[in-house]
C-alpha cells in the first residue's frame, strides 16, 4: 500500500463549518457520527473525541451553498485502525 505522510512539522487543526441550524447539525455530529460536544459558546460548538476539537460549527441562520463556488462542505476523520474504522462502519450502518 502507498501511503503519504505529512511532514512532521505539519499540525492539522479542526475543520470549522458553517451552518444553518446548530442544533440539527449537533444532534447529527454527535448521534451518527459519535463526536462528543466540548464546549458551546452560543452559535458556536466545538466536537472531538477527548479534549482537543476536531470541527467547529457556527450557525448563520441563512447560510446556503453557492452555486459554482468552491469550498469545504465536508470532513474526513483518520481513525487509529483498521479495527476502529470496522467499529465506525458498523456505527454508520446501525444509525443509517
Amino acid at each position: 500500500m502507498n501511503t503519504t505522510q505529512l511532514p512532521s512539522n505539519i499540525i492539522l487543526g479542526p475543520v470549522a463549518l458553517s451552518v444553518s441550524d446548530l442544533d440539527q447539525s449537533l444532534a447529527y455530529y454527535q448521534e451518527h457520527i459519535g463526536l462528543r460536544l466540548l464546549e458551546q459558546d452560543g452559535s458556536i460548538a466545538y466536537l472531538g473525541t477527548n479534549s482537543d476539537p476536531l470541527l467547529i460549527l457556527s450557525e448563520k441562520r441563512n447560510a446556503t451553498i453557492a452555486p459554482r463556488t468552491t469550498g469545504l462542505y465536508h470532513i474526513a476523520i483518520l481513525v487509529p485502525t483498521r479495527l476502529e474504522l470496522a467499529k465506525t462502519l458498523n456505527h454508520l450502518a446501525q444509525t443509517r
